[in-house]
């Protein structure tokens, strides 16, 4: 958590208090130095001359300045104005630096040896945030670990229009200084900037000055810290405070140095928090420029590693969702066991090379060899379940030969204990029907005398419990409606009991509708038609009514003595002839009318003429007993040119 000093001096006389200790060549001096001022803060006694900035190796950047004011409050406190250029603008704000007089209990909260004062990280975050005014538009601020000035919190607050601006920090003492500073600046009765005592990892109800309340914002989009991360006993309370004030879109700025792997750390537990963070070197070309020109003059008690700050910046895991990396598809070759791009020139390069050819040719024989050894376990399996199959029927046809009714003696016990156990399922079903029903008939019963019960308190009783509103019970007259909050001493109706009546009403009026329905009206008959089919065929047919006889179980007799020979195509069968019954469908019967068809005359058949085609022989000669047919001459195969010349043809 952050402190600032009530000695602090003009930045100007910093590098002057430096040359009292030789920090660079002996550090017990140093740790002896700052025990040394924490005695002094606890016996009250500052007569030493050992200052507390004397002690440290590095003071400021220069870029925000502090200038001591001439008037000194009553209680001995100095004022200082701080102030930052950025281009042709100014920038300020008053801090008060209280006097150095502290107890045990004063210094609780704090992480030091009462080394009270603006560390470098805070300027940074101060300057950083009046560089980039425009993040804090409209923004809703926490800073936590802010010490005895928040200046980075109090200079955001003063030049940005943001929402709310919330200074924190774990020790009182700080944060009545705090108070006074916004008091000073004119924000006393501001409800925009507010101060509270916020301790890491506890409730998120704090202490705020005079009075005990809760933050007034549970959630805050941007949240400042400067310099809280080297502490190893509250890193893990400080992560999850971040994350509980931290809206889900919020972000928060970090700036601290790298200390001997403090940052690395605390950016591990902000990981295993859930947040998603992002670490930057650069980022502002004036506090870089001031960076590199202090490590060009080789400042001995300039430390790169403890006292440049980095900028961390975290934000919650469920708010960077939607970017994401996408990795280049790639795709696994079984052969080589190895990765490829998934791509076709890449899988066709690989698949090209002479390795893969070599693989791809390992592994066709591993299969063609594995093949054939399953092949012949195979084979071998086969013979052993051909022989066992074998055996067991030998076993079987001799066990038939033995007994011909060995085989229906085994279905017809697999018959009976089917039959066994269907009728105990059946006896089971009708039991328990059977108790259903009785519990029905006693519960009906039992409603029945509840309802009895309470007709007969309803004739005699007025009284009638009720709820009011606010769930209280109260009891009121049927008669007189007179009400009143005590049961009354002759009884009364309970709304159980109501429900009751009421419900042995409604049963009272579905009764009488029934009976009204049941009878038929003056003057409305019933119809031929009405009523159901199957009532009517009792009626008309009771005696169509066929009981079944009772299901015999089949009759197993023993065979005893020696068995016949069996049969080969089986044992001789009667054959029972089964006579359907005749079902009378009771369907309508509808008058049947003759008509009188014309008979058909059949036509007489059509007669039909052949020509019938005789030859006739010719005779050549008429003295010749030889006759021939009469042909026709054919023409002879034409050699000739069938075109002739014309006269007109020149």
């Amino acid at each position: 958590m952050q402190s600032s000093d009530s000695s602090l001096s003009p930045s100007s006389a910093l590098s002057d208090d430096c040359e009292n200790v030789n920090s660079q060549d002996n550090h017990n001096v140093i740790a002896r130095s700052r025990w040394r001022i924490l005695a002094q803060a606890l016996h009250k006694n500052g007569s030493s001359s050992i200052m507390p900035s004397s002690i440290r190796r590095f003071q400021s950047y220069g870029l925000v300045t502090a200038l001591p004011l001439q008037n000194i409050s009553e209680d001995g406190a100095m004022w200082y104005e701080y102030s930052a250029t950025i281009g042709q603008d100014l920038f300020s704000v008053l801090v008060r630096h209280p006097q150095r007089y502290f107890t045990a209990y004063d210094l609780m909260g704090f992480n030091n040896t009462g080394n009270i004062c603006v560390w470098p990280s805070e300027e940074i975050l101060a300057y950083y945030g009046l560089c980039n005014r425009h993040l804090f538009s409209g923004k809703s601020i926490l800073e936590v670990g802010g010490g005895m000035s928040c200046l980075a919190g109090l200079m955001i607050g003063k030049y940005t229009s943001a929402s709310k601006v919330h200074l924190t920090d774990g020790n009182t003492l700080s944060m009545e200084n705090v108070g006074r500073i916004l008091e000073k600046n004119g924000f006393g009765e501001s409800t925009r900037i507010t101060s509270s005592v916020l301790q890491w990892g506890k409730d998120t109800t704090v202490t705020i000055l005079k009075q005990p309340t809760a933050l007034s914002v549970l959630q805050y989009d941007i949240i400042l810290c400067a310099d809280c991360l080297f502490f190893d006993d509250v890193r893990q309370d400080l992560v999850q405070t971040i994350f509980n004030f931290m809206s889900d879109d919020g972000v928060a700025l970090v700036t601290a140095p790298r200390r001997a792997g403090t940052l690395e750390k605390f950016c591990e537990e902000a990981s295993n928090a859930g947040f998603v963070w992002s670490l930057k070197e650069v980022y502002n070309e004036h506090i870089w420029d001031r960076h590199l020109q202090i490590k060009a003059n080789n400042i001995d008690s300039y430390d790169e590693n403890l006292h440049y700050p980095l900028l961390l910046q975290l934000q919650k895991a469920s708010a960077c969702q939607a970017d994401y990396w996408k990795s280049q598809p790639r795709k696994q070759c079984e052969f080589c066991k190895c990765w490829i791009a998934d791509n076709k020139p890449s899988i066709a390069f690989h698949e090209n090379g002479k390795k893969h050819k070599e693989n791809v040719a390992k592994r066709l024989s591993e299969i063609s060899k594995k093949s054939a050894k399953d092949a012949k376990q195979q084979v071998q399996v086969d013979k052993e379940m051909k022989k066992m199959e074998e055996a067991a029927l030998k076993a079987y046809m001799k066990d038939i030969q033995d007994n011909a009714d060995f085989t229906s003696k085994l279905l017809l016990d697999g018959l009976e204990q089917k039959q066994k156990a269907a009728e105990q399922a059946a006896e089971q079903q009708a039991e328990a029907k059977k108790a259903k029903e009785a519990a029905k008939v006693q519960e009906k019963i039992e409603m029945d005398q509840k309802r009895k019960r309470v007709k007969e308190k309803a004739s005699t009783t007025k009284w009638y419990e009720a709820k009011s509103d606010e769930g209280y019970s109260y009891y009121w007259h049927t008669d007189t409606n007179e009400t009143k909050w005590h049961a009354p001493a002759e009884g009364y109706i309970t709304i159980s009991e109501q429900k009751v009546l009421e419900q042995a009403e409604k049963a009272d009026v579905n009764m009488a509708r029934r009976k009204d329905k049941s009878k038929p009206g003056p003057g409305k008959k019933r119809k031929s038609g009405e009523g159901s089919a199957q009532a009517t065929y009792k009626k008309r047919f009771p005696e169509n009514k066929v009981a079944e006889p009772p299901r015999q179980p089949p009759k197993v007799s023993a065979v005893m003595g020696p068995a016949p020979k069996p049969n080969p195509y089986g044992l001789w069968k009667a054959v029972e002839t089964k006579v359907e019954e005749k079902v009378d469908w009771q369907l309508p019967s509808q008058p049947h009318e003759e008509v009188n068809s014309p008979a058909l005359v059949e036509d007489r058949p059509k007669i039909k003429f052949h020509e019938k085609k005789v030859t006739m022989p010719i005779q050549d000669d008429p003295g010749s007993s030889q006759s021939s047919f009469v042909g026709f001459k054919k023409k002879g195969n034409f050699r000739g040119n069938m075109r002739q010349r014309l006269e007109t043809d020149d």
